[in-house]
């Protein structure tokens, strides 16, 4: 087949490389005036592409054809290459020579109508006018190759009869005897050459085959005996399977000369008929009808370079790899010996100039394939694979892929492997010491010396053989050795490092991930003595680019940062000192050039010392990159923006992991970062806070006091920065004015909230990192001082917080603490119990300082407090229980005169709750063998307040230990109640400040609450005295309880009572307590007489109380405080009373302490009924109906009473207050009576409160 293009000057000579580099792809528009007329229409690349493209569907339906023939002939059709006739398709067929013969066999033989149509065409093509039988069916059968089936056959051959009867039709009477004669031939064919028959025919048998074919006479015998040996001494065979077959066999022969030569000639005679074929176009498809031009676009080298490329790459590297070195003639004056060596160098130069002009071609068409393979070929030719053979033509192809890197660099992307893995060869050969032996380390482990193996001569050189040849390797090698080092290839290999600064991006980006590649080679090659060559060079070129856009180098050090990380992770400690040396030098630089507030190139630059930091365990390593850090931040402090985060990060894995020195070293480090450079540290705060935390983990202690103490500075800094914002803006006339306490001294400044972003990102990360100490550490000392610290943090500054910041400080800075507690299966540790004391204490002082600033809008703080004080009381530790109760009783007397009804609610309700899981239900469903019946009223009254108990269920396990720590909670609890309900506000601390003590210290506070505590209790345990009076009656004092709503103040009351009634029924049980005695729990009778006397003493003295301050109630409340208040006050005191007298009426029942409490109880009743303002004569009530005289009557004995008053005797009360206590005034009678039964004891104590009540009487009795 002919070329339509023949390119008669070479284009690309008038191109250049960086012509096609800025052009890129638009190839199309460099063109290039050639000389001569030449007539340039037509010479359009996009009709060649077309061309080319047609070509190429051509080739596609040649080969669909060859393996689906009749699939073929439908795209070659549908394609436009074959008209849709069958002459057309027969000529296709019969002209085409790049289609496979058995497929034109099978698609002519098949028996569709259409096939068969073009199977006549195809016969019909043929001419045999003149050609002999045995010729014409030889001719047939070179055209396509016989299919297998019968069928096919006997088609094929009846048309081949009828065509040949066509063109001779007086050889034969008809065409049954050319069809008969024809399978006749082939069947004779078949029995002469195949190797399976055993017995061949003989020409007389041939001839009696045939006898009577030619309309029933015989053909003369002359004729059958021509064909029989016509067919016996040559085969009918497809003459291409024939060749096809010969070079097989020739290339597999292992006969004689003459049997080689004829397969040869075979071959030959098949490829110049072949030949000739495609020159003359008698059996080409496309006809050479093309116009010859001159090529004028360099698009027109690449379709043809494509083509040419790979044969031309063989060749030049067979005839480079072929030709003799010119070195070994360098001795030699023959003429004919130097004419040979000077043929071979050009011969070698002109190898090295084809590859060199291919690997241009190739790249600047972007010809990846074609490119890569040319280098590789010429990187092999270099000889560095087997340096031991190495020769003067291997250094020339050394010199030349030098060339190649520094002129076309731009093109070689990852060929760059094979350059800088061949210069690292030849600088490891550059140590070898000359004279010495030569180490073959490195170069595939072929050794340059060779030592005779065996003492066979006559399979192995002789001894002088080998001294000459190892000889002639010295020499070769020391020449090799000295062009290495020559000044020339040192400037080569220099100049393609420094030409590296003019690559394009994505250049430079190919170059460095090659030279890291290879350069990790060399360290990870020889772990003894690793080599750095690359890496040196690495360093180099990086200098070189640094200069380049940001872009291009963020991409260039993406390459570097996994290269560095690598290296410095090395085991060689001479590789990671170098490795961590030559990234502080490259950061050193880079710094010093400024940074965007919103970019991450510095902290990509720096990540690697973090990287290696982490994942290298030297210390030596550890001290090296601190070091190199110290030396960046003293020189770059003010360069520095996003490259403080991974600096932060090493100091921080230092705090933790570090010896005593390192941590020294860092933290010193820190200290001069916020003395020296705090300002320029802001878009990193968060992290050096977090490195600060790590810091607080140690255990140092004075890093620790002194990373605690940069917090507060933190702290303290954004505090001022807040303040001068609110400076800034002050408006005093529209801001709140708070009270600040500045390093002990008091300052009134006005404040404005905190944004969102600065919380999160300053005030959040500190808060929420000694949250972490606190709940991390593993010193208590570090614990308590963190926790100290954060709360003397909120404490400060926490005005400035929005509620919605507070939410999420309590979530997550302040809840976790308390985590550990809300697991039941938590094992308790005496650090983590103080912890938790020490917290909820904390935030309770908060809650009240924060109050009207935060907490007055919103109750989850509220909530969360409560909640921390239930879980305390709910663990089975009585000192946790107790601690539970005084946090809740801190909480409300410190903030109880500002809670709404909304926060009395919550804190009545954790009561409810509290008082609930410190009552032992369990002991009173213990199965005691007793029927229930006998356990009396009082045992049922108390199941009945009790919580729902299956009493039916199997006996419930009962842990005595567990019941007498929830009784030893519960008597604080009640103690708590009669605290708050009975101790004037006066005795408490003063909550209407709460600031007054913003910077006093924990211990100042906890010593005040004890304190406080103290002195309420020991008030309220001596006993109510006597109260002030006034001339309107008795003065009563406000009380918390007092400011509460009636519902939530009743709720308290039951409290009592059901405590009251739980103990009551116990000590009454007595079958029970015989019970617990007996089961070996307890060496004594139990009993719960100290809590039924505090329960009962604190519930009546509060009925007292609250009957004093409300009287019967007005309005609505009346009938609550009646049922609530006043029956229950008069069921219970008069059953003490009663109590108390049957006790007396049977002394040996009762234990002798038990008669005392009881005699206790009846003096307080006397003395609350006397302080009681219930003393006036039945007369003088007052009602609304009233008449004026008995007004003036009622003023004339007030004046009466006040001038008693001033003698010291009892006053009166006011006719406000005969109608506000009438309710327990009607009991005095009933209370009389029983103070007559009492008139007989003797027990001095009891005598002096029933002479006083009898007083009372008496004076009343005067009155009336």
């Amino acid at each position: 087949m002919s070329h339509p293009v023949i390119v008669s000057k070479n284009p690309l000579l008038a191109m250049s490389l960086r012509t096609q580099q800025t052009s890129g792809s638009n190839l199309s528009s460099v063109s290039v005036s050639t000389a001569g007329s030449a007539d340039s229409l037509g010479d359009d690349p996009a009709e060649f592409e077309e061309i080319m493209t047609r070509k190429q569907l051509f080739l596609k339906g040649v080969r669909l054809f060859n393996t689906k023939p009749m699939k073929g002939v439908d795209f070659l059709i549908k394609q436009g290459f074959i008209q849709d006739n069958h002459p057309a398709i027969a000529d296709y067929l019969m002209t085409t020579p790049s289609l496979d013969k058995a497929a034109i066999g099978e698609y002519i033989g098949d028996g569709d109508e259409k096939a068969i149509k073009v199977m006549h065409a195809f016969v019909d093509c043929l001419d045999f006018t003149g050609v002999g039988f045995v010729d014409a069916l030889r001719m047939f059968l070179q055209t396509f190759r016989l299919p297998g089936e019968s069928q096919k056959i006997d088609r094929l051959m009846e048309k081949f009869a009828d065509r040949y009867c066509d063109t001779n039709p007086k050889v034969f009477a008809n065409a049954d005897t050319a069809y008969t004669l024809a399978f006749s031939v082939i069947m004779l064919n078949t029995d002469q050459h195949s190797d399976s028959v055993k017995r061949r025919m003989d020409v007389s048998d041939f001839i009696k085959n045939n006898r009577g074919i030619n309309d029933n006479s015989n053909l003369p015998d002359e004729y059958l005996a021509d064909i029989f040996h016509n067919i016996s001494t040559n085969e009918i065979v497809l003459e291409e399977e024939q060749a096809r077959e010969a070079s097989k066999s020739n290339a597999a022969a292992s006969g004689n000369n003459k049997q080689r030569q004829e397969l040869y000639d075979i071959a030959i005679s098949q490829m110049e008929k072949n030949a000739r074929a495609l020159l003359t176009g008698n059996e080409g498809r496309v006809r050479s009808s093309a116009t010859w031009r001159n090529a004028t676009h360099a698009e027109h080298v690449k379709p043809m370079f494509a083509v040419a490329c790979w044969p031309a790459m063989a060749t030049l590297s067979l005839a480079f790899e072929e030709a003799v070195d010119p070195s070994l003639f360098a001795s030699k004056t023959e003429p004919k010996s130097r004419e040979f060596a000077a043929i071979n160098a050009e011969a070698i130069e002109l190898c090295l100039r084809g590859l060199t002009n291919a690997i241009r071609v190739s790249s600047i068409f972007h010809m990846e394939v074609e490119r890569d393979a040319f280098i590789s070929s010429l990187a092999k030719l270099t000889g560095m694979n087997h340096v031991s053979e190495m020769q003067s033509k291997n250094v020339m192809a050394i010199r030349t892929l030098l060339k190649v890197a520094n002129t076309l660099g731009e093109y070689l992307e990852g060929n760059w492997n094979l350059v800088l893995k061949t210069i690292s060869a030849m600088e490891q050969l550059q140590l070898i010491p000359r004279g010495g032996r030569m180490s073959t380390e490195g170069f595939n482990g072929v050794d340059y010396q060779h030592t005779p193996s065996g003492n066979s001569s006559t399979n192995n050189p002789n001894p002088s053989q080998i001294s000459q040849a190892s000889s002639r390797r010295k020499v070769s090698f020391s020449a090799m050795m000295n062009e290495f080092q020559s000044q020339d290839t040192i400037i080569a290999i220099d100049k393609i490092f420094a030409n590296s600064i003019t690559l394009s991006g994505d250049a430079i980006v190919h170059l460095f991930k090659s030279i890291c590649a290879v350069s990790l080679d060399e360290v990870e090659g020889s772990r003894n003595t690793p080599r750095m060559y690359m890496l040196q060079r690495i360093v180099e070129i990086a200098d070189y680019n640094m200069v380049r856009i940001r872009f291009e180098w963020t991409q260039i050090w993406r390459i570097l940062q996994s290269y560095f990380n690598a290296v410095g992770c090395s085991s060689n400690a001479n590789v990671s000192t170098f490795a961590i040396d030559s990234l502080r030098q490259l950061a050193m630089k880079f710094l010093a050039r400024d940074e965007l507030a919103h970019f991450n190139t510095q902290n990509e630059l720096l990540r690697p010392f973090e990287h290696i930091y982490k994942n290298n365990p030297s210390a030596a390593i550890h001290d090296l990159i601190i070091q190199s850090l110290r030396q960046m931040i003293s020189a770059r402090a003010s360069n520095i923006r996003s490259g403080w985060k991974p600096m932060f990060g090493v100091f921080g894995r230092t705090a933790i992991h570090g010896n005593g020195a390192l941590v020294e070293n860092a933290f010193s480090i820190v200290q001069m970062i916020y003395d020296n450079s705090f300002e320029v540290i802001e878009t990193s705060f968060v992290d050096y806070v977090n490195c600060l935390v790590e810091f607080c983990f140690n255990y140092d202690e004075e890093v620790v006091n002194g990373a605690m103490v940069l917090l507060k500075k933190c702290a303290r800094g954004l505090w001022l920065e807040a303040r001068d914002a609110a400076a800034a803006k002050e408006d005093e006339s529209h801001q709140e004015k708070h009270l600040i306490l500045e390093e002990g001294h008091a300052k009134e400044t006005a404040i404005v909230e905190e944004d969102e972003d600065t919380f999160f990102l300053k005030w959040f990360p500190i808060v929420y990192g000694l949250s972490r100490v606190v709940i991390d550490s593993e010193l208590p000392n570090v614990r308590s001082r963190a926790l100290v610290t954060l709360f003397e943090i909120l404490n400060g500054s926490g005005e400035i917080f929005e509620s919605q910041y507070w939410s999420k400080i309590y979530r997550v800075v302040l809840m976790p603490i308390f985590e550990d507690l809300k697991d039941p299966d938590y094992k308790r540790r005496d650090l983590t119990t103080t912890i938790w004391i020490q917290a909820l204490r904390l935030m309770i002082n908060l809650y009240s300082r924060q109050y009207h600033q935060v907490f007055y809008a919103q109750t989850d703080f509220l909530k969360g407090l409560l909640e921390l004080i239930t879980l305390l009381v709910s663990k089975k530790s009585e000192n946790l229980g107790q601690m539970g109760i005084f946090c809740l009783s801190q909480l409300v007397t410190k903030n109880g005169t500002m809670f709404d009804e909304e926060r009395w609610e919550l804190v009545t309700s954790t009561l409810e709750t509290i008082f609930d899981m410190t009552t032992p239900h369990e002991v009173m469903v213990l199965d005691t063998g007793v029927p229930a019946a006998e356990n009396g009223a009082i045992v049922a009254a108390a199941a009945a307040d009790a919580p729902s108990v299956s009493v039916a269920a199997t006996t419930p396990r009962f842990d005595f230990q567990e019941t007498v720590t929830k009784c030893a909670v519960h008597l604080v609890a009640i103690t708590f109640v009669k605290d708050m309900a009975l101790v004037d506000l006066s005795l408490w601390p003063s909550s209407s400040s709460p600031y007054a003590a913003h910077h006093s210290t924990q211990a100042q506070q906890s010593q005040g609450d004890r304190e406080s505590i103290a002195a309420s209790r020991s008030s309220s345990s001596s006993g109510p005295g006597p109260e002030p009076t006034g001339p309107q009656g008795p003065a009563i004092r406000p009380r918390f309880l007092h400011n509460m709503p009636t519902g939530l103040r009743h709720r308290w009351l039951e409290c009592l009572r059901k405590s009251y009634r739980f103990v009551r029924a116990f000590n009454d049980n007595f079958e029970l307590r015989h019970y617990l005695y007996k089961s070996g729990q307890i060496q004594q009778m139990p009993n719960m007489f100290k809590q039924e006397n505090l329960a009962l003493t604190t519930y009546v003295s509060v009925l007292f109380d609250f009957y004093r301050q409300f009287g019967d109630g007005e309005g609505y409340d009346a009938e609550d405080e009646i049922q609530a208040v006043l029956e229950p006050l008069v069921q219970e005191s008069k059953l003490i009373v009663a109590r108390y007298l049957g006790m007396l009426s049977e002394p040996t029942k009762y234990p002798k302490d038990v008669i005392v409490n009881q005699s206790q109880l009846t003096i307080m009743v006397l003395r609350e009924l006397q302080r009681t303002p219930i003393w006036w004569p039945n007369a003088a009530v007052v009602t609304s109906n009233a008449g004026q005289q008995q007004q003036q009557q009622q003023q004339q004995q007030q004046q009466q009473l006040e001038h008693q008053t001033n003698e010291g005797r009892q006053p009166t009360v006011s006719d406000a207050d005969k109608r506000k206590y009438q309710g327990l005034r009607k009991e005095l009678p009933d209370y009389f009576r029983l103070a007559i039964r009492l008139i007989g004891v003797e027990r001095t104590d009891v005598r002096v409160a029933l002479q006083e009540f009898m007083g009372r009487v008496g004076e009343l009795l005067v009155l009336e």
